[in-house]
């Protein structure tokens, strides 16, 4: 009930973007990721996930850093809990023209169906099954995304053969767009 209330409350409150600051992707991404790891590895579990991360270290945008982390924590969590029997984790970020970062995070789990796809945007739909879920860790991190820093994110997906997430960033955000 607690996570319910909490990821409701997540879902739910507006972003302080009084809070946006200058953030390093890279820093934002490793801590997500130590995040994701403490949030799924069980003690004892001999899962094999071989990550990997392909990310230009020099690349910063506007973020609500925290709120970010979450976003990709959420994602990342989703990715390594849909291999339950391992598989490879990838993560990677680049500058998309000028004015974006490009990041994607990509697994060999079990996919989703093109049904499925379509109802990973909205609340409470999980398709774990033996993992306690809400069915609103990727509609918070899409909200973070998409409504929070004015980006966008994609989902490709097939049943058997892993899914990859695609999000665009703006690096810089416009006052003006942030109260819209």
């Amino acid at each position: 009930m607690k996570k319910i209330v909490d990821d409701l409350r997540t879902y739910s409150e507006p972003i302080d973007y009084s809070d946006f600051t200058c953030e390093k992707i890279e820093s934002v991404l490793e801590e997500a990721l130590i995040r994701a790891r403490n949030s799924t590895y069980a003690p004892g579990n001999n899962i094999n996930i071989r990550e990997s991360k392909e990310i230009e270290p020099e690349l910063t945008l506007d973020a609500h850093k925290e709120a970010l982390i979450n976003a990709f924590t959420n994602i990342i969590c989703n990715a390594i809990e849909a291999m339950p029997r391992g598989g490879d984790l990838k993560i990677s970020a680049s500058s998309i023209k000028q004015d974006y970062v490009g990041v994607t995070i990509k697994d060999t789990g079990i996919g989703m169906t093109t049904k499925q796809t379509g109802d990973a945007r909205k609340k409470f739909t999980t398709k774990k099954q033996g993992i306690k879920g809400t069915g609103l860790g990727l509609p918070i991190a899409i909200r973070i995304i998409e409504m929070g820093h004015k980006g966008r994110v994609t989902i490709e997906s097939k049943k058997g053969s892993g899914t990859k997430v695609n999000i665009k960033l703006p690096i810089h955000i416009e006052k003006e767009l942030l109260n819209e």
